[in-house]
């Protein structure tokens, strides 16, 4: 998940804002919005280790989708969390993927390639099918 669970909640907000060059201001940004959208203020300042699973998927997930990719790629859709964070995570998702330029999913699940993809690779029997 890219997470170092040696690492405080904090400290991987912070290493990922050095590995995206992120100014301090820039810093203080992604901070509050990992912070208010992973729900996780009582614990950001636990080592990861410490963290459930469910705290874990919520901090990566606030992580990974704070950028604006052109380009986005999901090895399938993902449900993280209690119901109403599920949901949340869902409608982050459908903005990011509605601003992407390029979408690639992987998934086995016909209804969301449906729901997002224009076109769709079948892979059967070792050969490509264009549907």
């Amino acid at each position: 998940m890219g997470l170092d669970i040696e690492l405080t909640g904090y400290e991987n907000t912070k290493l990922r804002s050095t590995l995206n060059n992120f100014s301090k201001e820039d810093f203080e940004k992604f901070y509050n919005n990992v912070l208010e959208f992973s729900e996780l203020q009582s614990f950001i300042d636990l080592p990861v280790k410490a963290y459930s699973n469910g705290m874990r998927l919520r901090l990566a997930f606030a992580l990974a989708t704070y950028i604006q990719p052109s380009i986005f790629l999901i090895d399938e859709m993902i449900s993280v969390g209690d119901k109403s964070f599920a949901k949340k995570s869902e409608n982050r998702l459908e903005e990011i993927i509605k601003k992407s330029k390029i979408l690639i999913i992987a998934s086995h699940n016909r209804d969301i390639l449906d729901k997002y993809c224009n076109k769709i690779v079948e892979f059967e029997n070792g050969q490509i099918k264009i549907l």
